[in-house]
């Protein structure tokens, strides 16, 4: 899983969109509305986003 913050530097948005491109079966989770550090910014979300790709 890879997540994006939408408000990210577009350097980091172009590498994670790469990163995404070269593993197969990934997912690309983008986090409106968030920049650099999406786990403090919305935490719950974030969290909600881990936990359901973990666990299902």
């Amino acid at each position: 899983m890879i997540i994006v913050p939408e408000q990210d530097h577009p350097f980091n948005i172009r590498t994670a969109n790469a990163v995404h491109a070269k593993i197969a079966h990934s997912t690309k989770i983008v986090m409106q509305g968030c920049g650099h550090l999406p786990f403090v910014e919305e935490p719950e979300a974030f969290n909600q986003y881990v936990i359901h790709f973990l666990f299902g």
